[in-house]
């Protein structure tokens, strides 16, 4: 894993402990379609959980029965004893009695206890029960006022009669599947009461595969190991080997009892994997490898980078298990058998990885050249800390300029800025090394870490075209959009084609920024023609800003549907810092979609799931802020000490939002000073958003200057549009604006203008228009997350209310006394009170907590 270090000092290991009861993580699906079933409207019995062992089906049942327990009047959980057909009853969290299930003793109870009082029964390992006593639970919950919950575990054999119910129209089978490995990762972390590292959590990710009690079993087995050590905040895995000895006993029981030929394959297998299957059938007569498949301990599948059939072992536990037990000498001896039948063939890339890396797990000699090759060959397949080890021991055997590169590049793609320094200043100074390259790295390095200053001094011993590259990228990064386009451009023309893909990202960026998303769409076709494959650092980021060039030109579900497949890949090759990197991206294209609940599942950065370069961490504080202001819930991130960027716009709007949604003094005039900023730097696109956002906060003054700014595509036009239609009080262009919305499927931004259109219409007396406007809004608001934004204020209600009048009942609506709300909007007292009494008497409210349940659309 990493470099031994000291013992960790007592304070730092008092604190490593385990949570007893973490919060339950990546199951929001399973509880909303449990909540669904079990509802009193669905007309069902109830739910079917059906895991693997160790799923977490348990702490899901209990969860389930936490979140519907304000439509139940009594929980039962029964807890069945395996020895026989009895169980223990627990009611309300109290213990009850022992009971004879296949009795029918449990309808009699239900009966004489609860008849007449809704209740949910939960049996957890129903498949420990007999049919008559599964049969006599479903007949006690029928005949009762309840709805049930039954656990099933695949491995276990079950009676025929869970298979029938699971097929009964009225209990809906849930399948409780593996966590994906995102989630496995933030489980992992929740683990800990202090973080865990992004590495660490990464590597019991891979081993557990999503099964969420073998994450606890790895992480209590490295605390009891001591295979933990703190650093920069973070608890990181020293090494693999103490873990695997403490839990091996029990992960030995995957492994049944094999003959000796068949053992040495699994262990062949574990080293090489995936294994070719020709060379295998070289090595082993065909009854041991049929055996094997047989009884399921290796898969056999034809997708491989040689396009032949390969062999893998069931799971990463398992592989390495069986490579944890092989000593140094027999690596050797498997290796030579490997390399005797392979040695004749074409490799794979992948095939030749794998051999390097068994090389140096058996202490042999790895050439430079192979090393670096392999450095190379894993950040071109984003597996990043793959490349970390591979250029680390490059270096650490062979410290040359070539290995100093390539492990400076990984460094700086892994967002250990602080190693990198270190790196660069032992290279340098003690080794001597003298390349453009690292100080290139170096640049991009303090660029990242927003230090423009120092960077700018090491510019000039960069050759022309990576001199052009810094500028272009420290104007960006800048918020200076104009002159980042035009760096970018000569950096095209004055670099060589293994840095188009970098260069390109940034042009690209800065083409979305100036309004000019269309464009950006043409360079990306125009690069995809003459592409290298060669790896370089910002060249990944393509396909986010391909997506942000889509969302700009009003392709928000194509721009979705690309997102998500790249933020899945990134996650399923465990592709640290691009999870992250395009989840944010992902993030903030749901919120456009006014889906800001599920963005907030991809905002929430930690040690073990993270970007590591700045621009892009406060991107995410800023993005979160927002989402949670859209769904009117206050953020503790006060937004300070984030300096002003590419992002900046989007700070002063989060800014803005969260003054509004907490009570700070509503003047905008940093957003206003925000949007000079960016008009005058070229970034229109900027512009129209901001404007747009504060039409939605209801401040739309003095914002008619900025109304004919040069933007491309239909959706930055439709925001503009809004503000128009608006300051005009024009229904028909508000009306084509909401529809334009809606077409691009920007559906919180439509339901937003129609619930404007229909106050327009209320006003002038178009009451049957108003209705139907009103309609329209409620029609898309379906497919949001529940929001609360300003316009969407007081929907439900057939009245108009002013812009002011709005403000004000907005603020009563929280609770804010006359005297606040008259600070807040630079009013008198008497004003506010004046307005209120005309807001109770429009809505025919009696006090602030009325007008609260009317506020809501």
């Amino acid at each position: 894993m990493i470099e031994p270090s000291p013992t960790p000092d007592r304070q730092e290991r008092a604190e490593l402990r385990m949570v007893d009861h973490p919060k339950l993580i990546g199951r929001n699906k399973e509880i909303t379609a449990a909540r669904t079933s079990l509802s009193k409207k669905s007309g069902s019995d109830g739910i079917l959980l059906v895991g693997h062992a160790g799923s977490g089906k348990t702490r899901l049942g209990e969860e389930i029965i936490t979140s519907v327990s304000s439509q139940f009047q009594l929980s039962v959980r029964v807890r069945v004893r395996p020895e026989d057909s009895r169980a223990r009853l627990v009611i309300n969290d109290n213990e009850f009695r022992v009971i004879d299930l296949a009795s029918g003793e449990l309808q009699r109870l239900i009966r004489a206890r609860l008849e007449g009082s809704s209740f949910i029964l939960w049996v957890d390992d129903a498949h420990l029960l007999s049919a008559k006593a599964i049969y006599s639970i479903c007949d006690a919950v029928r005949a009762g006022n309840g709805r049930l919950i039954l656990g099933q575990t695949l491995e276990a054999s079950s009676p025929s009669v869970i298979m029938h119910i699971s097929k009964d129209a009225q209990i809906r089978r849930i399948d409780v599947a593996p966590l994906s490995p995102a989630y496995s990762r933030q489980l992992a972390g929740s683990f800990l009461r202090t973080h865990l590292s992004q590495e660490t959590a990464t590597w019991v990710a891979q081993l557990s595969q999503g099964n969420p009690t073998l994450i606890r079993e790895l992480i209590s087995a490295a605390i009891e190991s001591d295979s933990l050590i703190c650093r920069e905040g973070a608890w990181q895995l020293l090494s693999a080997a103490p873990v695997m000895h403490y839990i091996r006993a029990k992960l030995e029981a995957y492994i049944p009892e094999l003959s000796k030929s068949s053992r040495e394959i699994l262990e062949i297998i574990s080293l090489a994997a995936p294994a070719r299957l020709s060379f295998l059938e070289a090595l082993a007569p065909p009854h041991i490898l049929l055996n094997l498949e047989d009884r399921k301990l290796i898969h056999i599948t034809n997708e491989s980078e040689a396009g032949t059939a390969v062999v893998q072992l069931p799971s990463p536990l398992i592989s390495l298990v069986l490579r944890e037990n092989v000593e140094v000498m027999r690596r050797r001896l498997y290796l030579d058998r490997w390399v005797e039948v392979s040695g004749r063939s074409n490799l794979s890339d992948s095939e030749r990885y794998q051999l390097i890396e068994w090389r140096m797990s058996a202490g042999l000699a790895v050439t430079e050249a192979d090393l670096l090759a392999a450095g190379r060959y894993a950040l071109n397949g984003d597996n990043i800390l793959q490349a970390m080890a591979m250029t680390s021991q490059a270096w650490k055997m062979y410290p040359s300029a070539q290995t100093a590169e390539l492990h400076a590049l990984t460094l700086l793609a892994l967002g250990e800025l602080s190693t990198l320094h270190c790196f660069l200043r032992a290279a340098t100074i003690d080794q001597g090394i003298d390349s453009e390259s690292l100080t290139f790295a170096e640049v991009r390095a303090l660029i990242l870490e927003e230090k423009y200053t120092e960077a700018q001094c090491k510019v000039s011993r960069l050759s022309s075209g990576k001199a052009s590259f810094s500028m272009a990228m420290m104007a960006y990064f800048q918020g200076m959009f104009r002159e980042g386009l035009s760096l970018s451009y000569q950096a095209l023309r004055e670099c060589g084609p293994s840095e188009r893909g970098e260069i390109v990202s940034f042009l690209m960026a800065a083409l979305c920024h100036a309004g000019k998303p269309q464009e950006a769409l043409e360079v990306h076709e125009e690069y995809q023609k003459t592409r290298v494959d060669d790896w370089s650092l910002h060249r990944d980021s393509l396909g986010e800003l391909y997506a942000a060039a889509l969302h700009d030109v009003g392709r928000l579900q194509e721009a979705e549907l690309h997102l998500s497949r790249e933020y899945n890949k990134a996650v399923g090759r465990y592709s640290v810092r691009l999870d992250a990197q395009r989840g944010i991206a992902l993030a903030f294209n749901l919120h456009e979609q006014g889906q800001p609940r599920r963005a907030l599942e991809y905002l929430s950065l930690t040690p073990s799931y993270r970007v590591g370069w700045r621009q892009w961490e406060n991107r995410a504080r800023v993005f979160r802020s927002l989402a949670l202001a859209t769904l009117g819930e206050q953020d503790d991130d006060d937004l300070t000490e984030i300096p002003w960027s590419h992002s900046g716009i989007y700070w002063a709007i989060a800014r803005a939002w969260k003054d509004h949604t907490e009570g700070g003094p509503l003047t905008y005039e940093e957003l206003k000073e925000a949007i000079d900023r960016v008009a005058t730097e070229g970034g229109y696109a900027d512009v129209a958003i901001a404007v747009h956002e504060l039409a939605r906060l209801g401040h739309i003054e003095r914002t008619e200057r900025y109304l004919k700014v040069p933007v491309h595509g239909p959706f930055l036009n439709a925001r503009l549009n809004y503000v128009a239609a608006l300051a005009y009080r024009d229904t028909k262009q508000l009306g084509c604006v909401a529809r334009e919305f809606s077409s691009v499927g920007a559906n919180l931004y439509a339901a937003e203008a129609y619930s404007e259109l229909a106050r327009l219409y209320r006003s002038s007396g178009s009451e049957r228009a108003a209705a139907a406007a009103t309609k329209s809004a409620y029609s898309l608001l379906e497919k949001c997350d529940p929001v609360c934004t300003p316009p969407l204020q007081f929907l439900s209600q057939a009245v108009s209310l002013s812009v002011r009048e709005r403000a004000i009942a907005s603020f009563a609506a929280r609770g804010l006394s006359d005297k606040e709300i008259a600070e807040r909007l630079t009013l008198s007292p008497r004003t506010v009170s004046n307005t209120l009494y005309r807001v109770y008497k429009k809505l025919g409210a009696q006090n602030r907590k009325d007008l609260r349940r009317k506020l809501q659309p």
